[in-house]
Formats: C-alpha cells, structure tokens, sequence
C-alpha cells in the first residue's frame, strides 16, 4: 500500500538509471559506502536520490538503497555498481519497499533545500556519514530562530518581575 507518488517516482528513477546506463563510454564507478542518521540514530529504510553538482554532459544521477540500519548500496548503472567522480547533492525520500522508522524532514527531500552533499573521489575509501537532523529539534536549538528567542524572553525573570510591576 504505497502511493502512487512514491510509485511515479520510482519508476522515474529506474528508468532514468536505464537510459543513462546504455551505451558504451559510461564513466567509472567507484565503490562508496554510506550510513545514514536522523538525529545520531541510523535512519532506514528509505531510498537516496543523487543529483551531479557537475554540468558536464556524461554527469550522471544515482540511487542508493537504505537499509533499516542505515547502511547504503549505491547504484548507477547496474545494481550496487557504485558512484561516479564527482559532487553530489542528496535528496531522502521513502523506500517502495517499507516506510521509514520516523518522518523524512522535509529539508532533506527537495533538491533546492537539502543540506546534504557526497564527493566521490578517485582515492581513499569513500566512506559517507550522511547526518540529519529533525526539523523540530533543529528550530528549538537553533539560537537564530525568532520563536525560541521570544520564549526565553517571556520566561526570563525580568519579564515576569517586569510584567508583575506593570499591573499594580
């Protein structure tokens, strides 16, 4: 029982993955592992979406399948093949197969919005810590946040002896 979404956007991926895997003279694929945290916790599963930072025309998008504890297996060509070289930003959505233990922050999900970025390089291991945060601990951390500014204000004790004086 999975929308129709989810659906459509698998199959767009799928597809995508095909189209841009035919022919000869594909890029290289490296190996990478990820693991993937909501909050310091592994977050899974659900499913990855690369987008290349890279305007080149060879740049190519991936996927990478999320288990429940978080651990990725990435593809690009064929199923967990690896990533090209290069830039990429990372967008979280839900896996066809299960939902996720907790909703994907919102932030994470949109390519215009998400924080999230994996460089594949042609050395090293190209082990990926993909860490997130929840939106609402995040606005109640975050000291520029307007809402929790004004409600460490109104409990202060200055406001409360500053509001007690003003009504006598």
């Amino acid at each position: 029982m999975f929308s129709s979404r989810i659906f459509l956007s698998w199959i767009v991926c799928v597809t995508a993955l095909a189209v841009t895997g035919c022919g000869s003279g594909n890029p290289k694929v490296h190996k990478a592992s990820a693991v993937v945290r909501l909050d310091g916790e592994p977050f899974g599963p659900c499913q990855l979406l690369l987008a290349p930072l890279s305007k080149e025309k060879d740049a190519r998008t991936a996927v990478g399948m999320v288990d429940k504890e978080g651990n990725v297996e990435f593809t690009t060509y064929k199923i967990g093949d690896g990533l090209p070289l290069g830039e990429f930003k990372v967008m979280v959505r839900s896996a066809i197969s299960a939902a996720p233990p907790k909703p994907i922050p919102a932030v994470y999900q949109s390519e215009g919005r998400t924080p999230l970025r994996i460089t594949v390089r042609d050395s090293g291991t190209n082990e990926i810590a993909l860490d997130m945060e929840d939106d609402k601990k995040k606005s109640q951390s975050n000291p520029n946040d307007i809402s929790a500014k004004m409600n460490a204000v109104f409990q202060s004790e200055a406001f409360r002896a500053g509001s007690s004086s003003n009504s006598e």
